[in-house]
Formats: structure tokens, sequence, C-alpha cells
């Protein structure tokens, strides 16, 4: 089967805390349903694979047009993950090769998104017909719509702008992307540097932060547009401590979104329609059932 030139390319590293393989699974699904069937490659590494072989959903094959497995040593990413406002963990978060995926895409246009983005309309399909090189999210909007808090804004307070690595679209042909990434690279063997440079805190490796900064890189570091923004130009995303409380149909649901300074008091948002970066996977694991089931139909 000859691989078309557009698709969808979806990354998923399992741990012992979360399922990103049956993330995975369920991204794929809804981008199929939602994207006029778009072609999906998943790229994943042997114990991924092997676990979505023995204990993945029965019909994880026909999520994936696509599966290149990589035999892969993670870098330690520890990440402290939240589950509703009075649950936390700390768990590993293998991202550190997010760059390398330029060329390892089989698509000469590609979208990669993260497998807690669920795609609930064909927005993102517009991206397709421009002649952009290269595309992200700058500007973000809670489900409570909200903006983000300030360090998701920028790295620090007065620091440089961030943009989102949750949805990265690049053209193969374009210089500007091929840079793109070999700046992140770059940024990611050098984060210590830039993270003293820029002042912003934390010992976590930040994809977003990364990207950002090869954005800023790129941009000339005077504001210069190289890099364009993805179609709607605002990323909807609910909170780590936001939980998924009813599933009316795989592209609409309800989610309980704490106040961050009053946590025990709420507000109930519906998302319809929209695409969505869920924070919070284990909110998404306990729907997963309803979602897989919706998104089959």
């Amino acid at each position: 089967m000859t691989t078309p030139k557009n698709g969808l390319l979806l990354i998923a590293y399992t741990n012992f805390t979360i399922n990103y393989g049956a993330l995975a699974v369920l991204a794929a699904k809804l981008a199929k349903r939602h994207m006029n069937n778009i072609h999906v490659t998943l790229m994943t590494d042997e114990r991924t694979y092997r676990e979505l072989l023995d204990n993945g959903p029965s019909n994880f094959r026909t999520a994936f047009d696509n599966i290149i497995v990589e035999n892969l040593d993670h870098e330690t990413n520890i990440r402290l993950h939240h589950d509703t406002p009075w649950y936390q963990f700390n768990t590993q978060f293998s991202n550190k090769n997010k760059h390398t995926i330029f060329q390892k895409s089989p698509y000469q246009k590609t979208l990669m998104i993260d497998v807690d983005y669920l795609i609930g309309n064909d927005d993102l399909l517009k991206i397709f017909d421009t002649d952009y090189g290269l595309a992200l999210f700058k500007n973000a909007i809670s489900a409570r719509n909200h903006a983000p808090r300030m360090q998701e804004q920028k790295l620090n307070e007065h620091g440089i702008d961030m943009w989102w690595s949750t949805v990265v679209y690049w053209d193969k042909d374009s210089p500007e992307a091929e840079i793109f990434f070999n700046v992140w690279e770059h940024v990611k063997e050098n984060y210590n540097y830039y993270k003293f440079l820029y002042k912003f805190p934390g010992a976590l490796y930040r994809t977003d932060f990364a990207a950002s900064i090869a954005i800023h890189l790129l941009n000339g570091q005077n504001g210069n547009v190289v890099v364009n923004q993805l179609p709607g130009k605002v990323m909807r995303y609910s909170d780590q401590m936001d939980d998924i409380i009813k599933v009316h149909d795989s592209n609409d649901m309800v989610l309980l979104c704490p106040i961050p300074a009053t946590p025990w008091k709420c507000t109930v948002n519906r998302i319809k329609k929209e695409n969505i970066h869920v924070m919070n996977k284990l909110s998404i694991l306990r729907n997963y059932e309803t979602l897989m089931e919706m998104a089959e139909q």
C-alpha cells in the first residue's frame, strides 16, 4: 500500500502508570472518525508495541495504517501529574526524542498530535491546503474559557513566548522546518544552559519550552514570524485537575473543572465538536471504553 502524501503521526511510550499505547489507539480512532479517515502512523518502542499486541484493545491494528517500532533506551524524565485536585503522582515522561520526528515521518506533510489530544472536528485538515512549512499553536484557552497560567504563556514572567508542542505540522520540503527541528535538538542537548539563559524553573525537560526557544531563535529573536499558527489559532485544553464526568459522544463531553485557587469549587463545562488537549490522562482512561465505542460508530 502506497503511503499518502499527508498523514497524522502519533508517538506513544507507555510506562507503569499511564497506558500511552491505549491512549494512542483512542486518539487515532477519533482522528479517523472526525478527519475523513486520515492515514495514521504510530511511532513507538518495543515495550509499548508488545503490550499492544498482548494486552491492547483487540482492534488496535485498525487504528494505525503504519507502525514504526524502535529499540529505545529512554532518558529519565520524571514528571509530577495530577488526577483531580486530590491525587498526584510522579511517573516517567518519555518525550526527549520528540525532535527526531522530522525525518522519521513517512509523510511529505505531517500533522503530529500528542496522544492526549482528542480530535472532535476536521479543522486541522485545513493545514494540508496551506503552503506553510511549519505550524504550531501559540495561544491556548482552558475548558473554563480562561487563559493558561503565566508559566504556560511565557517561559518566565518577562520571558519569551511559549508555543505548544502538543500539535506540530511540518512539510519536509521546508528549509525552515528542517532548521527548526535541528535547533530543537540543539536546545535539548544544551537544556541546562538555556534554562539558565531564559530563567525558567524546574528539572523536568519540557518539549514546549525547547520548541519555544527554537522558534525564538528561528525568528531571529526579534519577533519576525517564520513559524505559522495552526487553524483556529487557539488550542483548547483541560487542566490536569479537571475530570471528564460524562461522555455524550466522541466529540461531546462534560468536564468538572476546579477553580485553581479554590479547588473545592468547580464549574461544569461542556466541550462539543472541538479538539481538546486533555492533560489529565487518567480521566481519559477512566472513560476509555465509552469513548472508544463512540469513536468507532
